[in-house]
């Protein structure tokens, strides 16, 4: 059986450097970026590039957005890019952060789908993926080392580097200023 696994499985070679991150985007289809600053479409049924984006400026973390050739990319640890691989585009560059980036979420339950996006500058922003707006930004008194959705979305936890700072709950990604101050023993 593991003979059988490993005899339908491909070697990608397309990159010049390092894997930074892969990530599946839908059946058979997977996002990878490099140090080489290039992120690809890879199809893993045609076994070859169906898109990709070179020459972007340090990427760190991203996620896909929208559908399956758009994605946000962290570039140069303070900025956002939203690329469209398939047309080989930057369509938006948001840099609002001060500060290394932490986290990138897309929220899926609002109509129109938002990225939300927190720094250690303790920046939290949310921004339209449909009509690259920003809608929201806030600035919070905790240096945010990560932040995480409910599974249902409709709450947030952040979590501070700092551990004499209180982790803070969103209780709704609309509104940002309703927030909930709770300390580790009360999560």
């Amino acid at each position: 059986k593991t003979m059988k696994t490993y005899q339908n499985k491909h070697t990608i070679d397309i990159h010049s450097k390092s894997i930074i991150s892969i990530k599946e985007i839908s059946n058979n289809r997977f996002l990878l970026s490099s140090s080489d600053n290039k992120i690809i479409i890879w199809d893993s049924i045609k076994n070859k590039s169906i898109g990709e984006l070179n020459n972007l400026d340090a990427i760190g973390m991203f996620i896909p957005v929208l559908n399956d050739t758009r994605v946000a990319v962290v570039t140069r640890k303070k900025n956002i890019s939203i690329c469209d691989l398939k047309s080989k585009q930057i369509l938006f560059n948001l840099s609002q952060h001060n500060d290394l980036i932490t986290s990138l979420n897309e929220i899926t339950i609002n109509n129109p789908h938002i990225l939300l996006s927190s720094s250690f500058d303790g920046t939290v922003i949310t921004f339209n993926l449909k009509t690259f707006t920003i809608i929201n930004k806030i600035l919070y008194p905790i240096k945010i080392s990560k932040l995480i959705p409910f599974p249902d979305q409709s709450r947030f936890i952040f979590f501070s580097e700092n551990s004499s700072n209180k982790n803070v709950i969103i209780s709704n990604p609309s509104n940002l200023n309703q927030v909930e101050f709770l300390s580790s023993p009360q999560i």
